[in-house]
């Protein structure tokens, strides 16, 4: 059997777990911030921005217009030891592009002075989240990887099997 056809399921494999692995660590992530302990802070920016998408994004190609891109740029403040601290991120496993009517939703739950709780990780409190829940993202990340990495495997063994 020559190298070269092993080639195919090998990038499977590879592309399964490295997909599988992002999913696991982002659950694994939010899952550990359940165990942070919480303060009370501040919201000190909360808008929607919006920005062109490019052609040098993952998946895109546009012919004419480009699309806008929404997102919502949240930062609140927080005091741990007597040390005053910020932080930008909503949730670890909130990582994708939301339409505007969702980013004005959001921006309109933190309005800017508001207080939140926030969760902080106690030994590296500048690392520090909003929302613990964990989305569908990982999960489908988790899936997909896994699917991609066993059909690989499964490739694999029926192409050494039949030799």
């Amino acid at each position: 059997m020559p190298v070269a056809s092993l080639l195919v399921p090998s990038v499977f494999m590879l592309v399964g777990g490295i997909v599988g692995a992002v999913g696991y660590f982002m659950l694994a992530r939010a899952r550990a911030s359940r165990r942070w302990p919480s303060v009370t802070g501040q919201v000190v920016r909360s808008e929607v921005v919006s920005r062109e998408q490019t052609d040098t994004e993952p998946g895109t190609i546009h012919i004419g217009r480009r699309p806008r891109v929404y997102s919502v740029a949240l930062e609140y403040a927080y005091e741990v030891d007597g040390t005053t601290l910020k932080s930008k991120r909503l949730a670890f496993t909130d990582s994708f592009t939301k339409s505007e009517g969702q980013c004005e939703k959001l921006a309109e739950r933190y309005p800017v002075g508001s207080p939140v709780t926030v969760y902080y990780d106690p030994e590296k409190p500048t690392n520090a989240v909003l929302d613990r829940t964990t989305g569908c993202g990982p999960l489908l990340f988790f899936g997909v990887g896994s699917v991609f990495f066993l059909g690989g495997v499964a490739a694999l063994a029926l192409m050494l099997r039949s030799r």
